[in-house]
């Protein structure tokens, strides 16, 4: 147990203190802590945040980066760092996703949010005209627009360029309006300051974000994304819920060095197998063909096949989940084609 941190007052309404920790703090490790205010009347009147445990800050180490990301949420728990989200199926749905909790807390302070957060553990290395997409239920308290006084609860994606040491808004804010039917539900379905709407699969819209058109990203920046959901004092409401992330998963890696038309791939996406047409011209080399997932592990290599007299090759992947993978055939040590597969 660390021993009480007792912080300066370093402006009207601010007091700050700096916590160290001389023995370090490992990955994966969890700290917990409270907040004590004291008066200065005679009765010592005290009040403690939260009332009941702790608040909890998961410590983690960023994963390697990477140029695209993909995930249904089937297997994905250790890719992300969550408070008060969690990756799991509910009722109304028909497999993982990522959500909030249900219904998502009120801020303890009035003018200050309650924000849920989750991270993304890899940092993700932008490029020209990159897109992050997924499918999403917002059912968070519709107020005006974003920075307005009046702009209430709201969801947003924000990226970090620093380690997570500053943020920047992905998008602005939104809420429930950003969908008339969730905004009308939200409203219709008050009752005094909770909305009894629940979120289910059939009220999933699509949403598609562009990278570097944000005046703080471009091309080349490594970047780690989060969600937040920050809530205010007063209505809460059923929260946000989010399924099939995708973040450039819209940029083409095709490689053809070698010939425009002599390898076709098929089907695309496939389900437990795919076909390589391999037709080069002077294929009397052997080749190698390797597939990995988006974060370069490779989940099948098959090597010495005869190109000149193999012209089909079928590729077995019936145990790899689904998701984005990346097929590639070398030939004497020199790639020949390169290209995305989704397994469905």
């Amino acid at each position: 147990m660390q021993e009480p941190l007792y912080m300066d007052n370093v402006a009207e309404e601010t007091w700050a203190g700096k916590l160290t920790f001389p023995s370090g703090i490992s990955e994966n490790s969890v700290l917990e802590y409270r907040l004590t205010a004291e008066d200065q009347a005679a009765a010592g009147n005290t009040k403690v945040l939260p009332s009941q445990g702790f608040y909890q800050v998961n410590v983690f180490q960023p994963k390697n980066p990477v140029a695209s990301y993909f995930t249904d949420f089937s297997n994905s728990a250790d890719d992300f760092v969550l408070a008060d989200f969690d990756i799991s199926r509910i009722a109304g749905f028909s497999g993982n996703c990522l959500h909030t909790r249900h219904p998502y807390p009120a801020s303890s302070f009035e003018d200050q949010y309650y924000n849920l957060e989750a991270l993304l553990r890899y940092p993700v290395i932008l490029q020209e005209g990159g897109q992050m997409s997924y499918d999403e239920i917002v059912l968070v308290e519709p107020g005006t627009v974003w920075e307005d006084k009046l702009f209430w609860d709201y969801v947003i994606v924000e990226g970090s360029k620093d380690g997570g040491e500053t943020w920047l808004p992905v998008t602005p804010g939104y809420d429930s309006r950003v969908y008339e039917p969730w905004a009308s539900v939200f409203i219709s379905s008050t009752v005094n300051t909770k909305s009894q709407v629940v979120g289910k699969q059939s009220m999933f819209q699509h949403n598609t974000i562009d990278l570097t058109e944000n005046i703080g990203f471009s091309a080349g920046d490594t970047v780690i994304f989060r969600f937040r959901l920050a809530s205010d004092q007063t209505v809460t409401g059923w929260g946000w819920a989010i399924d099939n992330l995708s973040i450039q998963n819209n940029i083409s890696t095709d490689i053809d060095i070698v010939a425009q038309n002599g390898i076709n791939v098929y089907p695309n996406p496939f389900e437990n197998r795919f076909y390589i047409d391999y037709n080069m011209e002077n294929a009397f080399s052997r080749i190698e063909i390797t597939v990995t997932d988006i974060f370069g592990k490779t989940v099948y290599r098959q090597t010495g096949i005869d190109a000149f007299h193999t012209s089909k090759i079928q590729i077995e992947l019936p145990n790899v989940a689904k998701g984005m993978y990346l097929l590639t055939v070398t030939e004497e040590n020199r790639p020949v084609y390169s290209r995305k597969l989704v397994k469905k």
